[in-house]
């Protein structure tokens, strides 16, 4: 690639940082901005700003501290940045920068001695997993590093899942399938499928396997009425469908319209009606709704299970935040619990690995309400196993 090309392809990078780093915004989104107006066609620009900016957002601690200069958002530090990143991940080296390569080498050995500047991550998020996790530590930090594979959920309503993964024996290298999730397939890289026909036509969505064991979880039947009450863009409402065979009825609310808007598009696609859409108070749903057989919430939540698919999220971790976050945790747990029916169950789900927003907080619930007991529950650690970081419990009210 030419200098001139080179630069202006990083042009884009460093307005996806800037974006990121300078306003707030979620990496995909900054990268969607940045790219906004530009053809759809030039996907192979899209993907090399894209892969860029991961890593340096991924591994902005180490390389930040390397440099060893005040961070600035400009496209000069950014590329400053690449340059180190090129030297560090592949060996290549430019007389762009300004230190010779051997003392570099000198503080590259100094730094992966410090495993959160190595690894980068926040020291406060560091702090957190070594207090839960201190014999699984490292190993977690480096797991959170690990590129994520391709994880696909078949809508069984509209497809078979023999028929699916038919198709991708002939369109992946490595398939990982599940005895106890037939629906779910797991591609050994990163695969571009919103072009295919099976997902043009909702038969496939991206969805992580761990996400995936929720509705399982929940095991909704034909005919029941769930509440999927944090539904966001509606992903565990449209398996709940699915398992249900478009029969019953799936509530759907959550906060954000703009999401549940994507969720009735979503829904169209996949070929369900029985999705109800809600954005009233919770008093006035259950007047419209009457009493669930089962709820499941999803709540908000530090998204630590999905440091390694979302590197921006890390940056946004703090332990106030965290303490912010599981008094709203709490908070829905004790709001919703009242309306379970008796006999009924409830999924709480978080896409985070913390005991401060699984375990503890589900113990801390069940000693204030002895009328649940827990039925079932997973802990998906990174790295152990398919699947982001990730807690669920079912609760079973007692009659």
């Amino acid at each position: 690639m030419s200098e001139k090309h080179y630069r202006i392809d990083f042009e884009k990078t460093a307005a996806v940082l800037f974006l990121v780093f300078g306003e707030g915004f979620h990496f995909s989104r900054a990268v969607n901005e940045v790219f906004k107006g530009y053809k759809v066609s030039n996907v192979k620009e899209r993907l090399r700003v894209l892969e860029t900016a991961d890593h340096l957002i991924r591994y902005w601690r180490r390389y930040w501290s390397l440099l060893g200069q005040d961070v600035t958002l400009t496209e000069e530090y950014f590329y400053q940045l690449y340059l180190l990143s090129q030297y560090v991940s592949r060996g290549y080296w430019s007389s762009i920068y300004y230190e010779k390569p051997d003392e570099l080498d000198q503080r590259i050995l100094k730094m992966q001695n410090i495993p959160l500047v190595w690894e980068s991550f926040p020291d406060e998020f560091g702090n957190a997993l070594k207090a839960a996790f201190p014999d699984k530590y490292l190993e977690l930090l480096k797991s959170l590093n690990l590129p994520a594979p391709t994880s696909l959920r078949v809508n069984t309503y509209k497809a078979n899942p023999e028929e699916v993964l038919s198709f991708f024996k002939g369109y992946a290298e490595n398939i990982v399938t599940f005895p106890d999730l037939p629906e779910a397939i797991l591609l050994d890289g990163k695969y571009e499928i919103t072009r295919l026909d099976f997902f043009k036509e909702g038969k496939i969505e991206y969805q992580d396997i761990s996400s995936q064991k929720v509705a399982r979880l929940l095991d909704p039947q034909p005919g029941q009425k769930v509440w999927d009450v944090c539904a966001g863009a509606g992903g565990k409402s449209l398996h709940l469908a699915a398992l249900m065979k478009n029969k019953g009825k799936v509530f759907a609310s959550d906060q954000s319209p703009f999401k549940l808007k994507e969720l009735k598009t979503r829904a169209v696609k996949a070929g369900t009606d029985c999705i109800e859409v809600h954005t009233d108070g919770l008093t006035k749903i259950l007047a419209n709704t009457g009493k669930p057989d089962a709820i499941l919430i999803d709540a908000p939540c530090s998204g630590s299970g999905t440091f390694a698919s979302k590197p921006d999220a890390r940056w946004r971790f703090t332990m106030e935040a965290l303490k912010e976050l599981t008094i709203k945790q709490a908070d829905l747990l004790e709001n919703y619990a009242p309306i379970v029916s008796d006999g009924g169950s409830l999924v709480y789900a978080v896409c985070s690995f913390l005991p401060q927003e699984g375990e503890e907080l589900i113990s801390s619930f069940i000693n204030r309400h002895p009328e649940f007991e827990v039925k079932a529950s997973f802990l998906q650690l990174p790295g152990e196993g398919p699947g982001e970081g990730f807690f669920a419990c079912k609760l079973l009210k007692r009659q």
